[in-house]
Parts: structure tokens; sequence; C-alpha cells
């Protein structure tokens, strides 16, 4: 993990600052940690990132095979016109597909697969950031894990998890699926991503950055799941 005392990403005229995901490497995916013994500060244009960068879609050199999906495998993956999976199956999967734990996210959204050779590469699913801070966690930038769009299926949304005293900003959560091309007919039977997983736990939240929270599947002909949000004060009773 990166650990600080305070973080501060500040704000830019043309563009915040950035702290984005280690790339993955095949089905080796890394994971954006970070632990604070006092606050984060997220400025308005500043993000931190992590988009496209879990498990790879298939590829068009590969087309036929597999995209990989947990726990770093092929096996199970979207093949052809399917979205990744996470904590919603993706679009045109048949059966059980998701994975991952609603009350502790820390995976990474499935691959997309490859429909045409001559299209490209299937959506990567988004990656994993995890923060961790014993003051607050103030978002008005952004903090994303979504799955990128493919061809013709989309990367599942990835994981947010954020245990802090307190939560608040006006930013958006996102962990969504990755869209596939909108265009639809017999022959192209496109599929999206299924949704991520968010799990904030606080001493007070902001509710209003919880209600924005997106774990939504992008538009395609056949469209995934919806990821998962779950929110824990400390009072609550176990």
């Amino acid at each position: 993990p990166h650990r600080f005392r305070d973080l501060i990403l500040l704000s830019g005229a043309v563009q915040g600052a950035v702290l984005e995901h280690p790339h993955p490497q095949g089905g080796e995916v890394e994971r954006l940690e970070i632990e604070l013994t006092d606050s984060l500060y997220v400025g308005c244009s500043a993000s931190v990132v992590a988009g496209g960068l879990g498990y790879p879609g298939a590829t068009a050199a590969a087309c036929s095979s597999p995209a990989f999906t947990f726990p770093g495998t092929t096996v199970g993956g979207a093949v052809g016109r399917q979205g990744g999976s996470h904590g919603g199956a993706g679009g045109s999967i048949t059966g059980r597909a998701e994975y991952g734990s609603i009350f502790a996210p820390y995976e990474a959204g499935g691959g997309g697969g490859c429909g045409s050779v001559y299209l490209g590469d299937g959506g990567a699913g988004g990656g994993v950031v995890r923060i961790r801070s014993r003051g607050a966690v103030q978002i008005d930038g952004s903090v994303g894990a979504d799955g990128r769009s493919g061809p013709h299926g989309g990367g599942a949304g990835g994981s947010i998890w954020i245990e802090a005293a307190r939560v608040g900003g006006s930013a958006t959560l996102s962990a969504r699926g990755g869209s596939g091309h909108v265009s639809c007919s017999s022959s192209n039977l496109t599929a999206s991503g299924g949704g991520g997983r968010i799990a904030v736990y606080a001493g007070s939240v902001d509710r209003s950055l919880i209600d924005r929270a997106d774990v939504s599947s992008a538009s395609a002909c056949r469209k995934g799941a919806t990821g998962t949000v779950y929110l824990r004060l400390d009072d609550q009773p176990l």
C-alpha cells in the first residue's frame, strides 16, 4: 500500500492531479491501495483512476479465446459477444457469473469478449481502489474503476472500498460496466459489462455521495446486470 499522513490531489486549470492504478500484466492484476494516518482530499478536477485497469478483454489475435476473469484465469471468462462479469453478470452471460464480496470489494472486473478479429479487443475490466484513513476522506473530484468499452463485449466494473472516520464530497464514485457498440442487428449482438462493487465504512458520511455511486451497466444490445453498493456506519449494530 501507499502510506501517507495526508494526501491532497489538487485541482488544475486544465487537468487536476491524477493518481493512477498500476497497469495489469495479463491475468496478474495489482491494486491501488492508499493508507492515511490523517486525511485525503481529491480536488474538483483531480482523480483517482482505475478505469480499464482490471482483467484484460479477449484479444483480436486470439479472438475465440475467453477474456481474463477472477481469479486471474481465462476459465469462465467472457467469450465472443459477451460482457465481462463482476458484481453483476455481463450481458449475454447465462448462469451465475458474479464474484467478489458485497462487504469487502477487493477484486477487479472481468474483461469482455471479442466477437470479431476485425474490430479489436474486448473491453478491459475496472481495477481496484482501496482507501483507508483515520481521518476524513473528501472527494470533490472523481474516483473511478469503470470497465472499458469494447466492440462487442465491454469490461465489468471494478471495486472501490473506502474506510474512514468521515466520507464526503461532491464527486461520483463509479464502477460501471463498459459498453458494447450500441448498434444492434442479428449479426451484431453486442453486450456491456456487468457493474462492479462499492463499499463505504465510516463514522459519518455524506449520503448524497452514496446516492450518486454508480455501479450500472452501460448501453448495449444485451445489457449487463447492475453491481452492488454497500454502506456501513460505525454506530450500526452488527
